[in-house]
């Protein structure tokens, strides 16, 4: 009997993050380790390519051209993507193939499944949708790095906005971050550990700016290494997306700023729900309105306390991957 054969359709890259890529790297890993056959259809830049080459280097890999890749054989086709995917998955039901859409709801009658793997979402009631904490896809050496250690030494501050920060808002968030820790700490403050994702490509004037301040800049982190910074953070600045969860999963209250004018109504809820805390919209940051809400959030130390026992306690496990793939697996 030939193995089942799963096509992920992603985006990442410099204009789009790599939120989507890492949550769609989980779930291919998963199927790939229960003798699934795995295909990569990607639309993104070079980088990305070279980042899935390197972290899943049995699987296929090859352009995201159009919705004619959805007509290739294959048991269930898989999107995460902002894109339009309405003639995709059209095709791919010609063709056979069952449908998973991931952290979107536009396609929720024509997919098979959708699932919201997160806590940010409305909540919704429809026969082919799941949603909630315990579909959270972190990926399996972060979950792993996180139990091996409940109880760090919780002694920087991370900064970290994707893979990519296509809104430039490392640069944006540097000055009033670290004027915010001089008023709280004086020459006592933390120090600051700040990433750039793969796909970012730092101006040589925001490194200057980053080491005029004296922070610690790191580039290209791999999974491990990123891990071990998060565990140390006794908080983080990031770009709402899956850091967020991966932060909740080590315990590290998150303050987040959108990429997206259309995630603020996401970021609010998130907020509501009790996983840190929105500090900015990217589309309209303002550098006082920013660093009033560090005053009231990460700069005190009781919320921050409160906000890593929630974190941990609201996001689960994040093997969100394995519950995805059972379902596949049931239906395949």
């Amino acid at each position: 009997m030939s193995a089942p054969i799963l096509r992920c359709f992603a985006t990442a890259g410099r204009r789009h993050g790599l939120g989507h890529w890492m949550r769609t790297l989980a779930i291919a890993t998963e199927a790939h380790a229960r003798g699934w056959e795995v295909v990569i259809h990607l639309r993104g830049d070079h980088d990305v390519r070279r980042l899935v080459r390197e972290e899943l280097t049995d699987a296929g890999l090859t352009v995201w051209r159009g919705p004619e890749d959805c007509a290739a054989p294959a048991d269930w086709v898989m999107f995460d993507t902002r894109e339009p995917i309405a003639a995709d998955l059209s095709r791919a039901r010609e063709a056979g193939a069952r449908s998973l859409v991931l952290d979107r709801i536009d396609a929720v009658d024509a997919a098979d499944l959708t699932v919201l793997p997160n806590l940010h979402s409305q909540q919704l009631d429809h026969p082919r949708l799941v949603q909630g904490a315990e579909f959270c896809v972190i990926g399996e050496r972060l979950r792993a790095l996180a139990a091996d250690d409940p109880a760090p030494l919780r002694d920087r501050i991370l900064v970290t906005f994707g893979g990519a920060d296509p809104r430039g808002l490392t640069g944006a968030s540097a000055e009033p971050l670290a004027e915010a820790l001089r008023c709280r700490f004086g020459a006592d403050a933390p120090p600051v550990h700040c990433v750039l994702g793969r796909c970012f490509r730092a101006d040589p004037a925001l490194l200057q700016r980053l080491a005029a301040l004296g922070w610690r800049v790191h580039a290209e982190l791999d999974r491990t290494a990123m891990g071990l910074l998060m565990r140390r953070a006794g908080f983080a600045i990031a770009g709402f997306g899956t850091t967020v969860y991966e932060l909740a999963c080590f315990g590290v209250p998150a303050l987040y700023v959108t990429h997206h004018a259309s995630d603020g109504p996401d970021a609010r809820r998130l907020e509501q729900r009790g996983l840190g805390a929105l500090a900015a919209e990217g589309s309209r940051f303002d550098a006082d309105a920013f660093r009033t809400r560090l005053d009231q959030t990460a700069l005190d130390s009781t919320w921050c306390e409160h906000a890593s026992e929630r974190a941990r306690t609201l996001v689960g496990d994040g093997d969100g991957a394995t519950r995805i793939v059972d379902r596949l697996d049931q239906a395949a």
